[in-house]
């Protein structure tokens, strides 16, 4: 991203995670004078792995910081699909699958651990100039005429040009901004539950992980009636996210983790014991922590934008979803890159507005097509034990047995894993491009052209404290 504004604009990112860090960097090599608050007191330290689909990799190599990040990598080259309820193999999306949209993406599959991919962004970040601030909770925008004001819960109060809400589906700022517009789907629930257990124990225990060589990682999918576990192995730490649907789970936390198994609800222990494999409950078991939460089914809003308050909002907020996805930090990173590409292009402060309708305009029809097929997924994925079950298998089986011999059917490949194809060969920087091409000059004549009617849902809510 060579190009760099014409006017500096103050930017304000609520939430210093993956997705604020990328979209603060963004924006500063953009040009823009960026201030990014974080409710930690300290650097954040999670324990996942996150894929790196070609529509990451490719970002990460423009910004300059994918060959450090990628060096020691395993590339994804593999997925399995295993049923989770009796560990009975069904097949593999293999590595010739994954070739043929590496070759057409010009990027690589990689699967990463989550602090590493912070560190680095964090200090790419800092050291080209945005400035992080740590415990510094966001309660509150209030717009005015020209800025938004940004009020911290020790009283603090930040004027901004334009605010990012990174800070997640259930924070602050994106209740702020657009809760009042976002429904449940329905009133069902799903349970994520993330596990972290070492291989070395593991492999001890004799639980196959299914890897196909230390210099490649495969990714696993257990598939069940009602529930989904997916779990790699980036380095030497297996992390699996399980979700079941339509639990009673009455009365419980909504958010609880434990690092002593024995301490988990019975509830829980009876999902375990009833529903999972032999083989997963051995991971389960082996686990070094284990956490839980439990959430619905939001839809994707009707606006990524909030035109009076100047806030765009990135990240998970975004990208709702009804579990953890595989693309979801790639769809962080492409966020990111959309709106540096844009307001890298910026001339004055009256054509804000017009470049973050640039942004809903880009974004939001992705959002809510990864949100439908993410839906359309996991119905096939967890799909109940009979007919509609038997039907997808054997359809898995038929498809990857052929591309396991080199007969690689693309049709049926497109037919079943289309969406995900499609997800990984998009290119973030070509799209904003294509925008900046055919309406970006519309935007600089005619600076209030936006189709953006979202307002602020409440300036004057209470502190979210309890719900982020």
């Amino acid at each position: 991203m060579s190009q760099t504004a014409g006017v500096v604009l103050q930017v304000i990112v609520v939430g210093g995670g993956l997705s604020g860090l990328a979209a603060a960097f963004a924006l500063k090599k953009a040009g823009h004078k960026v201030l990014v608050f974080e409710k930690n007191k300290d650097r954040r330290r999670i324990e996942a792995a996150i894929a790196s689909p070609p529509n990451m990799t490719r970002i990460l190599k423009e910004w300059d910081i994918g060959e450090k990040l990628l060096a020691n990598a395993g590339r994804h080259t593999r997925i399995n699909f295993v049923d989770g309820g009796d560990n009975t193999f069904i097949g593999a999306l293999s590595s010739a699958i994954f070739d043929v949209v590496k070759k057409d993406a010009m990027a690589d599959f990689f699967v990463l651990e989550y602090n590493d991919v912070y560190d680095l962004l964090y200090d790419a970040a800092v050291q080209a100039g945005v400035e992080v601030r740590f415990d510094s909770f966001a309660t509150k925008l209030e717009p005015l005429k020209g800025c938004t004001r940004v009020h911290l819960r020790n009283g603090q109060i930040f004027e901004a040009d334009v605010v990012i809400a990174a800070d997640g589906l259930n924070s602050g700022t994106w209740q702020d901004v657009i809760a009042d517009n976002v429904a449940l789907e329905s009133s069902d629930k799903i349970l994520l539950v993330k596990t972290t257990a070492p291989v070395s124990v593991l492999e001890q225990e004799g639980v196959s992980l299914r890897q196909v060589s230390k210099d490649t990682v495969a990714w696993n999918f257990y598939l069940g009636d009602g529930f989904l576990c997916h779990g790699c192995a980036p380095a030497e730490t297996y992390f699996m996210i399980s979700s079941f649907m339509n639990l009673d789970c009455t009365g419980e936390a909504t958010e609880a983790e434990w690092t002593d198994l024995k301490d988990i609800p019975p509830y829980l222990e009876k999902v375990i014991s009833e529903k999972l494999s032999n083989e997963l409950q051995r991971i389960l078991r082996l686990s070094k922590s284990i956490s839980v939460r439990l959430r619905g089914f939001p839809r994707v809003s009707d606006s990524l934008v909030c035109s009076s308050a100047r806030t765009v909002v990135v990240g998970d907020a975004a990208h709702v979803a009804t579990q953890a996805k595989y693309h979801s930090t790639a769809l962080a990173i492409e966020d990111a890159q959309t709106l540096g590409y844009l307001f890298s292009r910026i001339q004055d402060k009256s054509q804000i507005l017009g470049f973050l309708g640039a942004y809903d305009e880009i974004r939001h029809p992705r959002a809510i097509r990864i949100h439908e097929n993410d839906n359309r997924r996991q119905a096939i994925l967890m799909a109940p034990k009979g007919p509609q079950q038997e039907a997808r298998d054997a359809r898995i089986r038929a498809v990857l047995e052929a591309a396991e011999r080199g007969d690689i059917n693309e049709d049926l490949v497109m037919d079943d894993w289309g969406d995900h194809v499609v997800t990984a060969m998009y290119n973030a920087t070509e799209k904003a491009e294509d925008w900046w091409m055919q309406l970006g000059p519309s935007v600089v004549k005619s600076p209030v052209r936006s189709r953006l009617s979202v307002s602020m849902a409440s300036t004057t809510r209470n502190s979210p404290s309890e719900a982020a």
